[in-house]
């Protein structure tokens, strides 16, 4: 390897620079083989972090490799970043042998400044040449803190009543090698601090990191301090990051908050006779600190000598408030009155509703504002009601006045509300009644009955008499049968009219079908059958109806005059608005034309006669001369 910063790799099990296992480096030199058989090299340095810091010292820690060398260990440190002008300090273990691998080494350097910011970095030494680690840093922690009391004024009681701040008193502090600001804090929510004997709160902050003082400091009672049985102990805290033992202020002895004077007084009230007994309240003068009726630990108890039933006569009424219990006020009562005055009673008459044509119905009403269990029996007189309505009264001039008078009852004021009688529509039924008619006839005249005419009244008494109407007509058929007939449009303002609808039944017209008579030779076809109509209308013709008659007769071809003549029957024809019934004809058979012809003969002169015969034409239906 006489190759001098040439770049070596190697993945064999021993490792290049003695580094085992696959190994990438720069050899900055020709590399040596040393007594383990590995290639040997600079050591590896790297700097970890630093710990066990104080104000003067710290443990400074790093990773030195001795790359197959014996390795001497050691770090510099200084307060420069470079670490320009640094100091260095010898690390444990101070060499690390040849082949050891990689081993921490630490060093503690002392006499260093508090609140100091130190770099440093770890270093090796071996025959191959010497490595620095990389560069870290640690700042000292600063000097102790100190919190002083220069002079303290809190010596004389606190005194004050609950509600009112007390006069301040003062104390002076001074800090030095301080990390933040002393809190101070009272021994009680019940005082306040300020730095200014002017703008006071809980706590208070003075001074900051470093150095402060002298500041004076002012505490005092809070004005919502609550009253104490006992006087109030404790000292005053001081708190500051890191200071251990701060001066104690204790409180003086026999501070205390006396209560604040507080009057109740109970409110006047009024209610009416037989009414329920109002709430009673009081009104408060002395609170003090934003508190109220809520903040009394009991509040004040309110009562009268009156009652619900208690009378006019007997007010007013005294009223006491007693009880309450507070720790923070002393408590002195004056008492109210209570006046009873007479209850309103409202008498109204109640409304009424009756049907045209009806009786006048019973008059009566209703009381508001009976106590006491009264009743309208405890009246002394009744009232009385009347109204303008008659029987007779018709709907047009509804309502009618309901009127209350003459009432007497010493224990009430009495006032009257009237009513109303109303009069409503009388129920009136126009029925629209059935009617018949044949199909194809006219429409009947269409009539009505009536149901619920009062006082004499009759059809005749409607401001519009019904109109009736039918869907039907004199075409309609059966089948639609029945068909509506309704009754609309009458008028009258005594009546609220309603209206049941009748029914038009169409009927079927009769039909009759005559089979037409018909006439045949012997041994001629059947003629064709055929039918006469009587009673069609509308129009009507055999095409109307839903099934033609079927015409049969029980002749054939073949039947003999002689049974002539046969029955021809017509049946079966269908239609809905037709009541059908059948007349019968009759086929009469005549004789048909047969000729006979003598058949020519001859004979000889002196022959014997010859048989005579005859030839026939006309023979129907297979018949022959025989």
């Amino acid at each position: 390897m006489n190759n001098p910063g040439k770049f070596v790799t190697d993945s064999g099990p021993n490792g290049l620079n003695g580094v085992l296992g696959s190994t990438t480096a720069i050899e900055p030199i020709d590399p040596t083989i040393n007594v383990t058989g590995r290639v040997a090299g600079y050591p590896l340095a790297t700097t970890t972090g630093a710990t066990a810091i104080t104000g003067t010292g710290a443990t400074l820690s790093g990773t030195i490799h001795d790359n197959g060398n014996a390795t001497t260990t050691s770090f510099d440190y200084g307060t420069s970043a470079t670490l320009a002008g640094s100091s260095s300090i010898n690390a444990a273990p101070a060499t690390v042998s040849a082949g050891t691998g990689n081993t921490v080494v630490t060093a503690t350097p002392a006499g260093l400044n508090p609140s100091t910011t130190y770099y440093y970095r770890s270093k090796g030494l071996n025959s191959s040449g010497t490595t620095s680690g990389n560069i870290l840093n640690f700042t000292t922690s600063a000097a102790a803190p100190v919190i002083t009391l220069v002079t303290n004024s809190v010596t004389a009681p606190f005194s004050t009543t609950y509600g009112t701040a007390s006069g301040s008193k003062s104390f002076v502090l001074s800090g030095t090698n301080l990390t933040a600001g002393v809190l101070i804090t009272p021994p009680t929510t019940g005082f306040e601090v300020s730095t200014d004997n002017v703008n006071f709160s809980p706590t208070v902050t003075v001074g900051g990191a470093g150095n402060f003082g002298p500041v004076p400091v002012y505490i005092r009672i809070t004005a919502n301090a609550p009253a104490t049985a006992a006087p109030i102990t404790g000292n005053i805290q001081l708190s500051s990051a890191g200071v251990t033992t701060p001066p104690t202020i204790t409180l003086p002895a026999n501070t205390v908050i006396t209560k604040a004077p507080l009057t109740i007084t109970v409110n006047n009230q009024t209610k009416i006779y037989g009414a329920p007994i109002p709430t009673l309240t009081a009104s408060y003068s002395g609170f003090v600190n934003g508190d109220t009726p809520a903040s009394l630990t009991t509040p004040p108890i309110l009562a009268t000598t009156a009652t619900t039933a208690s009378a006019v006569a007997g007010s007013p009424y005294a009223i006491t408030a007693s009880g309450v219990v507070s720790s923070n006020y002393a408590i002195t009562y004056v008492p109210g009155n209570l006046t009873v005055s007479a209850a309103p009673l409202t008498i109204t008459a109640n409304n009424q509703t009756k049907v045209y044509g009806a009786a006048l119905p019973i008059l009566t009403a209703s009381y508001t504002g009976f106590v006491n269990g009264d009743t309208q029996a405890s009246l002394t007189t009744a009232p009385t009601l009347t109204t303008t309505a008659t029987t007779a009264s018709s709907v047009s001039g509804s309502p009618y006045a309901i009127t209350a008078t003459g009432a007497v009852n010493t224990n009430y004021t009495i006032s009257y509300v009237p009513g109303n009688l109303s009069i409503t529509t009388a129920p009136l039924t126009i029925t629209a009644n059935n009617q018949t008619k044949a199909y194809g006839a006219a429409l009947p005249a269409l009539t009505a009955s009536y149901t619920g005419f009062v006082n004499g009244d009759t059809q005749a008494s409607l401001t519009t008499l019904p109109t009736l109407t039918t869907t039907a007509t004199a075409a309609s058929s059966v089948a639609g049968s029945p068909y509506a007939i309704t009754a609309s449009g009458a008028v009258s303002a005594n009546y609220t009219i309603s209206y049941v609808p009748g029914s038009l039944t169409i009927t079927a017209a009769p039909l009759t079908i005559t089979a037409s008579n018909q006439t045949k030779l012997y041994g001629a076809a059947l003629p064709a059958l055929t039918a006469s109509y009587t009673g069609f209308v509308n129009g009507d013709t055999q095409a109307s109806l839903i099934t033609a008659p079927t015409l049969t007769t029980t002749a054939t071809a073949t039947s003999a005059v002689a049974g002539s003549p046969y029955s021809i029957t017509a049946s079966g024809a269908v239609s809905a608005n037709y009541t059908i019934s059948y007349v019968p004809g009759s086929l009469t058979v005549t004789a048909a034309p047969l000729t006979i012809t003598a058949d020519n003969k001859t004979k000889a002169y002196g022959a014997a006669l010859p048989i005579l015969t005859a030839s026939y034409t006309g023979f129907v239906n297979g018949d022959t001369q025989a």
